[in-house]
């Protein structure tokens, strides 16, 4: 009688480490039977986060932004708040790189500068 409840508490043990295993495989794994009935576990390659379209909105904003910003401003007070930003730390003069401006965005600006 004391095997038999061995052999029952076993059981249990392999039937929860099986679920356990499988509740693993929902978080980003999958669960594989081989041949001779032994799991195995693989990770799925996971979606990537940014996506090509993700990223072209997000030049496209940046590019109707930094636009927006040259038609308030004005081409000269534009430029003569990126000279001040280029004599700066290495942060603002990285910062007047990115705003310099370009030929698109220019057109943006040229755009939107009846609105403003």
């Amino acid at each position: 009688m004391n095997t038999n409840n061995e052999g029952l508490s076993a059981a249990r043990i392999i039937r929860f480490g099986l679920e356990f295993v499988r509740s693993l495989g929902a978080l980003n794994r999958l669960e594989d039977h081989a041949g001779d009935d032994v799991i195995v576990l693989a990770y799925e390659r996971p979606e990537p986060t940014i996506t090509v379209r993700g990223f072209a909105v997000l030049v496209a904003a940046f590019l109707v932004f930094k636009g927006a910003v040259i038609a308030d401003l004005g081409a000269d007070v534009y430029e003569a708040a990126l000279l001040n930003l280029q004599y700066g730390a290495w942060v603002e003069q990285a910062g007047a790189f990115i705003m310099s401006p370009d030929p698109l965005s220019q057109a943006i600006a040229a755009r939107l500068a009846p609105m403003f």
